[in-house]
């Protein structure tokens, strides 16, 4: 699919900045026409500013494209691979923040950090800034050998009379055209229009159900408060100790104990009651309305996922092919490990499954498990190894790799030296760097791929993985009989 095609297939169905806009109906309720402008104001914000974010992203996907271009060219030129490059000149001159640019980051963003105590959030803090220090490393780098190379962006690539082939830049011999750029922008184009139609659909949901509670009120000769209150206020009622000592087992991890998270448990739990009473009212008001909602949620656009070389299991002609890219010590990883499993098992030869590397920095040991795994998966042992890995995220250090190998049945001298010498560390950037081509750093970990569309997020569980291979094989089968 074309950029040009791409970029007007995901706009088409969202309302960007434009007087015409802020006119088009997005909704009618009994009769009655919604439009952005009956928004509220967030809502209307992230409508007026796509346009500008899109145009953000293309100039950042044009950047990354020339940067990763000079990495290759300086890397062939000190016979080097681009990742070992990268490793030694940006990936090594990482250092790890103080504590008080710790402190400092959490104080100066609470509100980012919600109601989390520091010690939660500290890894997550740690990542951060280790990302921002990398990412002024690298564009740093970038200006200093943009002015050794020939790299020169020819025009502006927010330019919509530009044709397909346009060159939009040289590095050296290497041109970089509208069409190359087409994997990178797929992800980040469709994220940034989902982001702003699940805004405005909360928003016009919200809109609907104010409408719709104050036709009621009218109708009864009521306020809308008086139906508030009967509904929701008057009914709302204390958790009970069980509620209490439930939630805290199932979220532990998250308080030092019972006593001192009593308080934040409780409103946690009354604010999951009212959000309940709250959906029961506006399901009662809609059951009895006429609602038209003119505005739909987009397709995941379909990327070319990279497969060789990586670790898999079944069959390779299979119509179905799932790749995941991951974390080993990634908590939502390892909860979905043992899901994934179970799903696959019902497909046999039908569903092909592929695993590569996404360590995230805000996971110290993670960089060092990937390396691991793979030095694993050159003895012909992935799976048995990186089962156990997930198993023991807590105790991801390097003594702990070694004797997680020898448990295995791994040769451990030749599994040591490989983890010693850091042989797989390139392979690792590797999968990281194609991982950030498919938009895997807007996601994070850990990421699907179901025959080259991305999973969403709220399919993380056994139902929602085995429906949407379900669906893949339906098409497959369906197109087999054509």
């Amino acid at each position: 699919m074309k950029y040009r095609r791409l970029t007007a297939s995901l706009l088409a169905l969202f309302f960007v900045a434009s007087a015409q806009a802020q006119k088009q109906t997005i909704a009618i309720v009994n009769n009655q026409e919604l439009t952005v402008t009956d928004l509220d104001a967030n809502a209307r914000q992230a409508v007026e500013e796509l346009n500008a974010k899109l145009a953000q992203i293309r100039r950042d996907v044009l950047t990354a494209e020339i940067t990763s271009l000079l990495l290759d060219l300086e890397a062939s030129q000190r016979k080097l691979i681009a990742d070992q490059l990268y490793d030694l000149e940006i990936a090594s001159r990482v250092t790890a923040p103080t504590d008080a640019q710790i402190d400092a980051e959490y104080r100066n963003n609470r509100k980012q950090y919600g109601d989390y105590e520091l010690w939660l959030v500290r890894d997550g803090i740690e990542g951060k800034l280790r990302d921002e220090q990398e990412k002024k490393l690298l564009q740093d780098w970038t200006t200093k050998h943009q002015d050794r190379v020939r790299s020169v962006k020819t025009v502006d690539i927010n330019d919509p009379k530009l044709k397909p082939g346009t060159v939009l830049a040289t590095v050296g011999q290497h041109k970089v055209t509208l069409d190359s750029l087409s994997e990178r922008l797929k992800p980040r184009i469709f994220e940034a229009c989902r982001q702003a139609y699940e805004t405005e659909r909360a928003a016009l949901d919200k809109a609907i159900d104010n409408l719709l509670l104050n036709t009621e009120a009218k109708a009864k000769s009521l306020k809308p408060d008086d139906i508030v209150r009967a509904e929701i206020t008057d009914k709302m009622r204390e958790p009970t100790e069980d509620e209490i000592k439930k939630y805290y087992q199932t979220f532990s991890w998250q308080f030092n104990d019972l006593a001192s998270a009593r308080t934040k448990i409780v409103a946690q739990l009354k604010k999951q009651e009212q959000e309940r009473l709250e959906k029961a009212l506006n399901d009662c008001l809609r059951a009895g309305a006429s609602v038209r909602i003119m505005i739909t949620e987009l397709e995941s656009p379909t990327q070319n996922i990279g497969t060789n070389g990586s670790p898999s299991h079944g069959n390779t002609a299979a119509p179905v092919t799932v790749v995941e890219f991951g974390d080993f010590q990634c908590y939502a990883c390892g909860q979905m490990h043992p899901i994934v499993e179970q799903a696959l098992k019902a497909y046999g030869d039908q569903v092909r499954y592929v695993f590569r590397q996404y360590p995230l920095s805000m996971h110290r040991r993670a960089r060092m498990a990937s390396e691991a795994a793979l030095a694993a998966h050159a003895q012909g042992r992935f799976w048995e190894y990186s089962t156990v890995l997930f198993k023991n995220q807590g105790a991801l250090d390097v003594p702990s790799l070694k004797k997680y190998a020898l448990e295995v049945g791994l040769d451990g001298p030749r599994f040591n030296k490989a983890i010693d010498e850091r042989q797989f560390a390139a392979e690792v950037r590797r999968d990281m760097r194609e991982g950030e081509i498919h938009g895997v750093d807007i996601v994070g970990t850990p990421t699907y791929f179901i025959n080259g569309k991305r999973l969403p997020v709220k399919s993380y569980n056994l139902e929602g993985f085995k429906k949407a291979i379900d669906e893949v094989l339906a098409t497959s089968n369906h197109a087999k009989k054509q």
